[in-house]
């Protein structure tokens, strides 16, 4: 069975500054990067167990040929994408509960314990990518 995806605002808001970098470099890299994005979601949509357990319930999809990973609760219902990270940035390893997410202002870090207090949404990644269009 196949559960419906959902985006917390932070996730999002990493998902489309990654877009933005990949499309300033060239608009076809911020294509296939969204695409794989797509495709990343669509497997944890459909096996979300198959994913290691990174930290407490909290698990990563790799995004394939990107440096990125999607981090992600799986719940009853749905899946809640609570982090799309750089891999090769440095991220804080502490204790989840006091520490692991964004512990400086501005830095690029995982804020997998956001799911505990924020609401999720639904983030159509079509628009994501193409922000002008309406969806097909």
């Amino acid at each position: 069975m196949k559960l419906p995806v959902v985006w917390l605002p932070e996730a999002d808001a990493e998902l489309k500054q990654a877009l933005a970098h990949y499309g300033a470099i060239r608009p076809e890299l911020g294509a296939r990067f969204i695409q794989a994005v797509e495709e990343t979601v669509e497997t944890v949509a459909s096996a979300p167990l198959r994913f290691a357990v990174i930290e407490k319930d909290r698990r990563r999809a790799g995004v394939r040929r990107f440096p990125y990973g999607l981090f992600f609760l799986v719940e009853e219902t749905r899946i809640v994408v609570i982090a799309c990270f750089h891999g090769k940035r440095t991220r804080n390893t502490g204790n989840c509960d006091e520490t692991f997410g964004r512990s400086q202002a501005g830095s690029h870090q995982p804020n997998i314990c956001a799911a505990r207090s924020h609401g999720a949404a639904k983030v159509d990644l079509f628009r994501v990518a193409n922000p002008q269009m309406s969806a097909p």
